[in-house]
């Protein structure tokens, strides 16, 4: 019953163009995790924003959110690392991302830093390089 957090992706993709941009909202997160009933890994959501640039050969999507506490943090990035080697496979691991390789040249990247969860995806590989600090 608070209100959410503003949280603002911080970087767009070289060249990119803006296609789309909104919030998930704690309900999506949860869909996103894949739980069913209480979703222990979507507790503690305290805002997010993501945005989805077109890269001329894709697309590319940066998504930052934001959790009340470091331990809701850190339970929210675990659940997310788990759906997606569940779907992916096992992460490579770079400069603190947790990187998936999906279907299609679909790569994904997970971090945490502090109390906020990064995601980027894209299925070009110079702008998914190129999101990664």
């Amino acid at each position: 019953r608070e209100p959410p957090r503003v949280v603002v992706p911080r970087r767009a993709p070289a060249g990119g163009r803006l296609l789309s941009q909104g919030v998930l909202g704690e309900l999506l997160l949860r869909s996103l995790l894949e739980e069913t009933g209480e979703a222990p890994g979507a507790a503690g959501w305290g805002g997010d924003a993501w945005r989805l640039w077109d890269v001329g050969t894709g697309t590319a999507l940066v998504w930052r959110s934001a959790w009340d506490t470091l331990s809701d943090a850190a339970e929210f990035e675990d659940a997310l690392r788990r759906r997606f080697a569940r779907r992916q496979g096992s992460a490579a691991q770079l400069g603190g991302w947790a990187i998936f390789q999906g279907a299609a040249g679909w790569r994904f990247a997970v971090r945490r830093e502090a109390d906020v969860v990064e995601l980027v995806s894209s299925d070009d590989g110079a702008a998914f390089e190129s999101l990664l600090p």
